[in-house]
């Protein structure tokens, strides 16, 4: 069996195609596509038009790569940039009319996603607490959990509205960031996700991000 997960995000569109075998899932074959959607969604409350038509046409290789590779089911899910924008409807019409159709994630369940794919991770098989970061286009989520004898039991779960292309379009907009841009970037994450997280015992984390080749 293979299945194919398709995440349109602010920033990119990533396509992930694995097949079941002896109860564990196996990446099979993966790509990234920079889009942009969600550049200036923040201050204007709409999806970038460039990026929208770049996610449309970003959306149609990663269905078909995936229907290439074999997989007989394909779900593609939206994130922050699509809770944001008050034009969304507009681009989810578009997105099923050219049959991709996209669904748009709360940031909870963005959050228990994240989760899951670190949580059935193997390597991570004897920790008994775990820590998930998923630093996003414009948002970031986290989650502490316990392993329990009935599953993981959640302590912490909460998605922020800071992200990588935010801070981008905020206090690292320069090329090359002065220290003064660089504090007022640490005082936003700070002030955003710092003092709400600190109390919590992390256990072992793990961030999630995009594969680096080698």
């Amino acid at each position: 069996m293979r299945r194919a997960v398709i995440d349109l995000g602010s920033n990119s569109v990533l396509l992930a195609v694995a097949e079941l075998r002896e109860g564990q899932w196996h990446p099979v074959y993966e790509l990234s596509q920079v889009t942009g959607i969600g550049k200036g969604t923040k201050a204007t409350g709409r999806l970038c038009a460039q990026g929208v038509e770049d996610s449309l046409a970003a959306l149609r290789t990663a269905f078909q790569d995936a229907a290439t590779h074999g997989a007989q089911q394909v779900v593609a899910a939206g994130t922050m940039a699509l809770r944001m924008a008050t034009d969304t409807p507009e681009f989810l019409q578009k997105a099923a009319a050219q049959g991709t159709p996209v669904q748009v994630l709360s940031g909870d369940d963005e959050a228990t996603l994240g989760f899951m794919a670190v949580a059935n991770d193997p390597r991570f098989a004897s920790e008994t607490r775990l820590s998930m970061v998923d630093p996003g286009g414009h948002s970031t989520e986290l989650v502490t959990a316990d392993r329990t004898a009935h599953g993981w039991e959640v302590k912490y779960r909460h998605s922020f509205p800071v992200g990588a292309l935010a801070l981008r379009e905020g206090p690292l907009r320069e090329e090359v960031c002065s220290f003064p841009q660089l504090m007022a970037a640490v005082k936003e994450l700070d002030a955003t996700i710092g003092l709400e997280y600190r109390p919590h015992q992390c256990g072992h984390v793990v961030t999630l991000g995009p594969r680096v080749p080698t």
